[in-house]
C-alpha cells in the first residue's frame, strides 16, 4: 500500500467501515494491506480481525447491512473464522468479508497455529482510506511468519503426494535444484512491506509481542524467503520456527499431518470432480441453505442473458447451476421412443397423429421434471440452481401441459400420459420466481423473425397475468439492460439473504387454520403447508431405531400403532426443522405449518394416556428448538361451534351437547397453551381473533411475520 491517496471504496464498504467506527469495534484489516484498492472496491476479500469481545455486536451489525454468511464443506473449520457476503446495490457487486476473531496462520492445509497477539494489531492500528491497518511491522512479521510456515517439509511431500503443486518444480525444491522462492504476489507484498518497516521499530515490536521467536530466528525465516544461502534452509528454518510455536498449536505434530493428509486428499477428489464436470463443488453455499430460482418470461424478454448474467454474478463465490426446463437434456428414452414413433408413421394413417404428439409432450414433460428433480437434489446439497422457463399454474401457451389439449382420440393410454403430464408439470415449482415482465408490441420489435401471432400470445401471457403476491418478483424488461441487471441481482440477493422462518397456526377447531393457509397459498407463488416424514426418509428411519426401546413397549400396553407412528412422524418433523438440518429442507421459504408439530403433540397428550411421558418430554424440548413463532387463532366458543357445524367434514364434537363441546375447546386451549407457552412473557406466539378481522387481515398478519410485506 503505497501512499495514503483516496481509494474508490465500494459504498457497503463504506457504511460497513463507519458502522464499525460508530460501534466502536475493534478491528483493522490484519493482511495483504499492499493490495488494499482492490479489497476496498470489492475486487478481492477484505480479511478483517475483529475482538472477540464484540462478536455479537460485529455479527449483528453484518446482519443489518444485509450480509449472508456462507461455507464450503470442503473448507477447513476453523474457530472464530467465517465468510460473510453483502451485496453493494449501487455497483452491483458482492463483497466478501474474511471474518476472524482469532489469528490463525500456517499451511492451508491444516493452520495449525493460533497465534495469541491479536491485541498489538489493534493497538498500532491507523485508519488509511478509511479502514484501520496494522502497524506495517505488525504486519512484516505476521507475513513471514506466514509464509514460512507454508514452506515446511511436511507440506511440500503431501502436495507432491496428491499433486497439489507442480511436481517437477516441487522435486527440484526438495533435492536443492532450484531455490524455493515466493510467487509473483507474495514477492510485491515482502517488497512493499521491507519498504514501509523500520528496522528499529520491527526488533522492538518483535521482542515486546512475539517473545516466541527470537530476533535470529526471525532473520533466518527473512532471509529464506529471499532463497538467501543455501538452497535447503528453508526446511531448517521452517522446523526451527515450528518448534519455538510449539505452544501455539492446535493439535499435536501427528495430529496435524493426518490432518493435512486429509485434507489434501479431499482437495484431490474435488479436483478431479471439477474436470468430470461437476464445477459446482469448488463453491461456497449460503448457511441458510440452497434456492432454486426461476427466470420466466416470454421470448424476447432476456431470460437467458439473465441467467447467465446471474450464474457469473454468484459463481465467483457460490456454488451455481443453471438449468433449461424449457429445453431439457433429453436422454436414451427419448430417443428410442421417437425412434418407435417413426417406425409407426410408416403404417397409414399414422403420420403425426394426436398420439405421436402425446408421446412427444409425454417426453418432453418427463424430463423437465427429471431435471427439477436433480435441481431439487442439488438444493438440498447447498447450491443455487438457477432455472431458464419453468411450468405456470394456468398457463396455455409457456410450458404448459398439452396431451390434453391436442389429443383427438381420448384413449386410456392418452389419458393416462396427460394425466402424468400434469402431474409432472404441478410438481415443478421453484422457490421463487423472477418475471421478466415485456409489452407485447417491444418484444415483436426485438424479435421481427418469430410467428407474430404465436410471440403476442406468448408474451402477452406473461404481460397480463395477475402474479401472486409473494415469491414472485417482477422486473420491467423494456428497461436498459444495465438498469434490468441490476433489479434482478437485487431481487436475487433478497431472496438469498432471506430467513427460513418457521410458524406454526394454532388454535382449537373451527379456528380458520385451513381457510388462513388457503388464503396464504392464494398470495404465494410456492407455498408450504405441510411438512411429512417423506421429506426425509433418512431421518425417519434413524428416528425409528432410535426410538425402539419406546416403540416395543408401547405396543406391549396398547398403545395404538398409529400414535406412535405419529409419535415418530412428529420427531422428524422436528428434527427436519432444527437448526441443525433446516438448511435442507427449508430452503429460504417461510414454512406455515397447518398441521404441525405441536398440534400432533397435543393430539398425542389428550387422546394417548399410555403414551411414555418421558419420550413427550423430550418432544417438548424439541418442539422450542424448532419452531420459530406460533400464530394462535381463536374465537368464541360460540362461533367455534357454528363454523364446526355448518362443515360438511366430520367431527368429533360436531352436533354434540354445548357442553361437551366447550368442554372438548377448553381442554385443548390448555394443552396448547402449555406446550407454546403462551402465558410466558417472551413466548414466540402471536395472538389472532379470527372473529374480529377478515380472513385478509389475518393473512397481512403472518406474511408480516414472515418477514414479506407489500
Amino acid at each position: 500500500m503505497k501512499g495514503n491517496v483516496r481509494l474508490k471504496t465500494l459504498e457497503l464498504v463504506d457504511r460497513l467501515l463507519a458502522e464499525f467506527r460508530g460501534e466502536d469495534i475493534a478491528y483493522c484489516h490484519w493482511k495483504s494491506t499492499t493490495n488494499l484498492t482492490a479489497s476496498l472496491s470489492g475486487e478481492t476479500d477484505l480479511d478483517l480481525l475483529v475482538s472477540a469481545e464484540h462478536r455479537e455486536r460485529c455479527l449483528a451489525l453484518l446482519d443489518n447491512l444485509g450480509f449472508l454468511q456462507a461455507d464450503d464443506s470442503l473448507d477447513l473449520p476453523l474457530p472464530g473464522i467465517s465468510h460473510f457476503f453483502g451485496f453493494d446495490r449501487s455497483s452491483g457487486h458482492l463483497v466478501h468479508v474474511h471474518l476472524h476473531f482469532q489469528l490463525i496462520v500456517g499451511d492451508d492445509l491444516v493452520k495449525n497455529y493460533r497465534l495469541p497477539v491479536e491485541g498489538i494489531f489493534w493497538a498500532s492500528a491507523k485508519t488509511v482510506n478509511g479502514i484501520a491497518v496494522p502497524a506495517p511491522e505488525v504486519e512484516f512479521i505476521i507475513f513471514v511468519v506466514r509464509m514460512t510456515l507454508k514452506r515446511r517439509l511436511s507440506s511440500i511431500l503431501v502436495r507432491v503426494l496428491f499433486l497439489l503443486n507442480h511436481p517437477l518444480k516441487s522435486l527440484k525444491h526438495l533435492v536443492g535444484f532450484a531455490p524455493l522462492v515466493l510467487n509473483r504476489k507474495a514477492q510485491a507484498e515482502f517488497d512493499d512491506l521491507s519498504s514501509r518497516i523500520s528496522e528499529k521499530e520491527l526488533t522492538r515490536v518483535l521482542c515486546t509481542h512475539f517473545p516466541f521467536i527470537s530476533p535470529d530466528l526471525f532473520e533466518k525465516c527473512r532471509l529464506s524467503l529471499l532463497g538467501k544461502g543455501h538452497r535447503l534452509a528453508w526446511i531448517g528454518v521452517g522446523n526451527r520456527l515450528s518448534r519455538a510455536l510449539v505452544d501455539c498449536r492446535r493439535s499435536s505434530g501427528f495430529a496435524a499431518f493426518g490432518k493435512m493428509f486429509l485434507q489434501a486428499f479431499r482437495l484431490r477428489i474435488r479436483a478431479v470432480a471439477a474436470r468430470t464436470g461437476f464445477p459446482s463443488v469448488q463453491r461456497k453455499s449460503p448457511l441458510s441453505g440452497g434456492r432454486i430460482i426461476a427466470f420466466v418470461g416470454g421470448d424476447g424478454a432476456g431470460k437467458t442473458t439473465m441467467v447467465k448474467d446471474t450464474a457469473q454474478w454468484l459463481g465467483r463465490y457460490f456454488s451455481v447451476r443453471t438449468l433449461h426446463l424449457g429445453k431439457p437434456n433429453k436422454g436414451p428414452l427419448w430417443f428410442v421412443l421417437l425412434a418407435l414413433m417413426r417406425v409407426r408413421a410408416l403404417f397409414p394413417g399414422k403420420t403425426k397423429d394426436s398420439f405421436h404428439k402425446s408421446v412427444r409432450y409425454w417426453l418432453v414433460a418427463y424430463y423437465r421434471h427429471r431435471a427439477f428433480c436433480r435441481a431439487v437434489r442439488l438444493r438440498r446439497r447447498g447450491r443455487i440452481v438457477l432455472l431458464d422457463r419453468v411450468p405456470l399454474p394456468d398457463s396455455r401457451y409457456m410450458d404448459s401441459p398439452r396431451i390434453a389439449c391436442v389429443a383427438e382420440n381420448r384413449g386410456g393410454v392418452i389419458r393416462f400420459m396427460a394425466a402424468m403430464e400434469e402431474k409432472w408439470h404441478r410438481h415443478i415449482k421453484a422457490d421463487d420466481l423472477i418475471v421478466l415482465r415485456l409489452d407485447p408490441e417491444i418484444a415483436a420489435e426485438r424479435r421481427p423473425d418469430d410467428d407474430q401471432e404465436l410471440l403476442a400470445k406468448r408474451s402477452g401471457e406473461i404481460w397480463r397475468k395477475n402474479w401472486p403476491v409473494y415469491n414472485v418478483h417482477v422486473v420491467d424488461a423494456s428497461k436498459p439492460l444495465e438498469e434490468v441487471v441490476k433489479q434482478v441481482r437485487s431481487h436475487v440477493w433478497g431472496i438469498l439473504a432471506r430467513k427460513n422462518k418457521v410458524i406454526e397456526l394454532l388454535g382449537p377447531a373451527g379456528s380458520g387454520k385451513s381457510t388462513l393457509a388457503e388464503e396464504l397459498r392464494r398470495r404465494f407463488y410456492n407455498f408450504h403447508a405441510v411438512l411429512g416424514w417423506r421429506d426425509g426418509k433418512s431421518l425417519f428411519l434413524t428416528t425409528i431405531i432410535k426410538r425402539l426401546p419406546y416403540l416395543i413397549p408401547g405396543m406391549l400396553q396398547g398403545v395404538p400403532l398409529s400414535h406412535l407412528k405419529i409419535a415418530i412422524s412428529t420427531e422428524t418433523i422436528l428434527k427436519m426443522l432444527s437448526p441443525q438440518y433446516r438448511r435442507h429442507y427449508v430452503h429460504g421459504l417461510p414454512a406455515f405449518l397447518e398441521v404441525g408439530p405441536a398440534f400432533l403433540l397435543a393430539f398425542l397428550e389428550k387422546e394417548s394416556a399410555r403414551f411414555d411421558r418421558r419420550w413427550l418430554k423430550e418432544l417438548r424440548m424439541l418442539l422450542k428448538k424448532s419452531i420459530d413463532h406460533f400464530v394462535w387463532l381463536d374465537a368464541s366458543d360460540d362461533l367455534l361451534m357454528a363454523r364446526i357445524n355448518g362443515r360438511s367434514k366430520r367431527h368429533r364434537i360436531k352436533h354434540v351437547s354445548e357442553g361437551d363441546a366447550k368442554r372438548f375447546l377448553g381442554d385443548y386451549r390448555q394443552c396448547l397453551r402449555e406446550l407454546v407457552g403462551s402465558e410466558l412473557p417472551d413466548a414466540p406466539v402471536t395472538t389472532i381473533d379470527t372473529e374480529r378481522l377478515s380472513v385478509a387481515e389475518c393473512a397481512d398478519i403472518v406474511a408480516r411475520i414472515g418477514q414479506y410485506s407489500l
